[in-house]
């Protein structure tokens, strides 16, 4: 079987309480790693420090994921600091090159992450299916208000939490984070807009993003480590052929969110809001979606809708669809020029390689 490590780094006792009461429980639900036997080789890596190491171990959660799977810590109390992003690059990319040792996939997983049940038996289908790479939205939600209508799928006799895509896309929707809230598209549009929404009614909304989070990945080139970050720019250095790379587009596929402080502002958008329209927002991405300038995955990435939705998909559906593929064109039209506007040449090769196909 092949080799599976799941990846998570958590040190701080707030991060703490969230992996060990919503985090681990979502990740133990029935279609979630236990899935993993009898297909993978699984594994479970926890980098932490000292502190967290020996809170995580008394834990009954801690002690059934190590039934289900060999679960170890890496502890480095020198790696950690107030900073969490350089830590969590460090133990990323140590987690990389113990994988590349072994040939391993990797599972990419966060203490501030809830994942619905079917997350990662889902990953494995697509795996199975020739898919090296998956990316998805991780959307924000106010940690203090979805915790607690999170904790009503938690089943005391099991320790897990299990709750179903529609039901985590109702929490979804009823919990968004002011950070997400500024992604969309209107005259308060976010400053540093890596996503942009479409609201759908109460139903939901639609998506189109610039990042995503690369949960799962099987490097073909196992030597290459991110020179930024894994969702910057190690997919495209580690899976460079697209055609092996999987973007969820429905939440009904899979969802995992992403709990933070209502009070977390988005560091990056420093400046003040602006009405969004194709023309800068292609400006804007040509600099700040574009890690590599010869890259155009997070391009193509943003050509992806995605729809967010708690109840079935209606008529309601069809104009905010047309109106987020009308940006997208656009969009895509606009940051050909900019980057290409020498070469007609290179606008045909960028052309072609930001087609995505719809479903």
């Amino acid at each position: 079987m092949r080799e599976i490590h799941c990846i998570m780094a958590v040190w701080g006792e707030a991060y703490l309480r969230q992996f060990l009461e919503l985090s681990l429980p979502s990740q133990l639900s029935p279609a979630n790693l236990p899935t993993l036997a009898g297909r993978y080789d699984a594994s479970y890596s926890i980098y932490t420090d000292s502190a967290g190491a020996s809170s995580i171990k008394e834990h009954a959660g801690f002690q059934a994921l190590s039934r289900l799977m060999p679960a170890r810590f890496i502890v480095d109390d020198a790696q950690i600091s107030d900073d969490k992003f350089n830590p969590l690059m460090a133990f990323h990319n140590r987690s990389i090159r113990t994988a590349s040792e072994s040939g391993a996939a990797l599972l990419f997983l966060a203490p501030d992450f809830v994942l619905a049940d079917g997350v990662v038996a889902r990953i494995a289908e697509v795996h199975a299916a020739g898919k090296r790479a998956v990316f998805t939205l991780t959307p924000r939600l106010k940690a203090e208000d979805a915790a607690r209508d999170l904790a009503k799928f938690h089943d005391a006799a099991s320790g897990t939490l299990r709750i179903s895509p529609r039901e985590m896309a109702g929490v979804v929707m009823s919990h968004l984070h002011p950070i997400e809230k500024a992604y969309f598209w209107g005259p308060s549009f976010s400053s540093f807009p890596i996503h942009a929404y479409w609201p759908v009614g109460e139903e939901g909304f639609l998506a189109r993003c610039f990042y995503l989070h690369p949960i799962f990945v099987d490097p073909v080139r196992r030597e290459e480590l991110p020179a930024i970050t894994i969702d910057a720019d190690f997919v495209e250095r580690a899976c460079p052929d697209m055609d092996e790379v999987h973007v969820v587009r429905d939440s009904d596929e899979l969802l995992c969110v992403e709990l933070s402080r209502a009070a977390v502002n988005d560091a990056n958008a420093v400046g003040k809001p602006w009405n969004a329209k194709a023309w800068p927002y292609a400006r804007w991405a040509c600099v700040h979606a574009n890690p590599k300038y010869d890259s155009v995955l997070h391009h193509w990435l943003f050509q992806h809708e995605i729809r967010m939705h708690s109840g079935e998909m209606k008529r309601a559906w069809r104009s905010p669809s047309r109106r987020s593929a009308r940006v997208a064109r656009l969009v895509r039209f606009y940051m050909m020029l900019i980057r290409n506007r020498k070469s007609l040449a290179d606008m045909a090769s960028y052309w072609r390689d930001t087609a995505v196909s719809r479903d």
